[in-house]
């Protein structure tokens, strides 16, 4: 009886495993589907549920426990009306972090890495079909994804969301998650030995998710995926050279002439047809050239938030209750809940990157690195509590790095 258990336990958890990364990345199945089918929560409750039953110790490893502290005291403090905002605003956040973290932690606990391979495989099937369906459907609605990043919500315009998923157009945290995936997709094309065939199909898989990227006119996602790309192709895999290389890169950069950058921007400009990217594209080379508040750009725009929000924080620097701007996460998050709400946040990050390293071997740290890193440093210019985001970040970005760190020992045992 307990072999049959286990073994329906299995085909369920997979199962479940599959449509619940269906219902987060491959909308144009998922959102067509009636209700309750349409609602990822079906699915992923499902296998939380099964999860509770037949491995309840996946619930009580370290990393989660301190998820659940982090948890309670957002909602805490939300319910005794200490932080001004709304409970499912926060909640949102957190359950898309819950699901990255604890599948990650099922497939530790088991040990079933096959499985994980299997499912990366299927998800990113999910992601390839995606963007092709975001790149026909931004045909006729060129700007479809800018609108999904929460401008058509703020008008109340859910119909025209619904449309737009139903037709597979992917949004905000899906691209910006994809972005921060693409250096760890070059990590596997920089990999010696592997089957020419394999490479083949990962350089369409980041050819493909540029282009998507650059179509959705997400700039800084796209200029984030670009200097992810550049280093990790260029660095080395232990981090300490690789460390002092991005310090030399950082020097030249700094150090190199302005109107040859500028013009490099502005020539790459020039050949884009997207409208949206290529104005940005040209703010950015005339801030290069001018400085910040003299050109009156966009970048311009977004700098003049930033006395706004830290004002916001100085009047209530520990429990926040300021203003929300909706962009710069780090200092929008200190403005509504102050110290005692980002602090968490850093904390747990911090645990979450700590905890992952010491699952990877030392060649495939500085790819995790890489992207965490400009996680952090995005932070500062967008909102980066999307879920696609957060379940690329801590879900499918690690478990390439433990597949890719799998097929390192097979190649050199064979």
């Amino acid at each position: 009886m307990s072999t049959i258990n286990t073994s329906a336990s299995v085909i369920f958890f997979r199962v479940f495993s599959v449509l619940t990364m269906g219902q987060w990345f491959l909308p144009i199945v998922f959102e067509n589907f009636s209700p309750p089918l349409d609602q990822k929560y079906f699915y992923f409750l499902g296998w939380v549920t099964a999860l509770l039953f037949f491995h309840p110790k996946t619930f009580i490893f370290k990393r989660i426990l301190y998820l659940y502290l982090f948890a309670i005291w957002y909602f805490i403090l939300i319910y005794f009306g200490l932080y001004n905002v709304e409970l499912n605003w926060i909640r949102h956040e957190i359950e898309a972090l819950f699901f990255a973290i604890i599948m990650l932690q099922y497939f530790l606990s088991s040990k079933d890495i096959k499985w994980l391979q299997i499912l990366l495989a299927i998800s990113f099937c999910f992601i390839i079909i995606t963007i092709i369906t975001t790149l026909i459907g931004l045909q006729s609605h060129p700007l479809a994804s800018r609108q999904l990043a929460g401008g058509l919500a703020v008008k109340g315009e859910y119909a025209l969301i619904s449309y737009y998923r139903s037709i597979g157009i992917a949004g905000y945290d899906f691209f910006y998650g994809l972005a921060f995936t693409v250096p760890v997709l070059v990590a596997f094309l920089k990999m010696k030995k592997i089957n020419n065939n394999l490479k083949v199909v990962l350089f369409f898989v980041i050819v493909l998710a540029m282009y998507g990227i650059l179509k959705a006119q997400f700039t800084t996602a796209f200029l984030f995926a670009v200097i992810g790309a550049g280093i990790a192709f260029w660095t080395d895999e232990k981090v300490k050279p690789a460390f002092f290389r991005l310090i030399a890169v950082l020097i030249v950069v700094i150090f190199f002439p302005k109107d040859f950058v500028t013009g490099t921007i502005n020539s790459f400009a020039g050949i884009l047809d997207e409208g949206l990217i290529q104005n940005r594209l040209i703010d950015l080379s005339i801030t290069l050239s001018q400085g910040i508040g003299e050109g009156r750009t966009h970048i311009d725009y977004r700098y003049d938030r930033i006395p706004i929000l830290m004002d916001s924080f100085f009047h209530r620097p520990v429990l926040g209750g300021g203003v929300s701007l909706g962009h710069n996460w780090w200092l929008d998050r200190l403005s509504l809940f102050g110290l005692t709400g980002v602090v968490p946040w850093i904390l747990l990050l911090w645990f979450q990157i700590k905890y992952n390293l010491t699952l990877f071997h030392e060649n495939n740290r500085i790819y995790y690195l890489i992207t965490m890193i400009l996680y952090v440093v995005m932070g500062f210019i967008k909102n980066m509590g999307q879920q696609q985001t957060m379940i690329f970040l801590f879900f499918i970005i690690p478990g390439l790095l433990i597949i890719k760190d799998t097929l390192t020992v097979k190649i050199q045992k064979g």
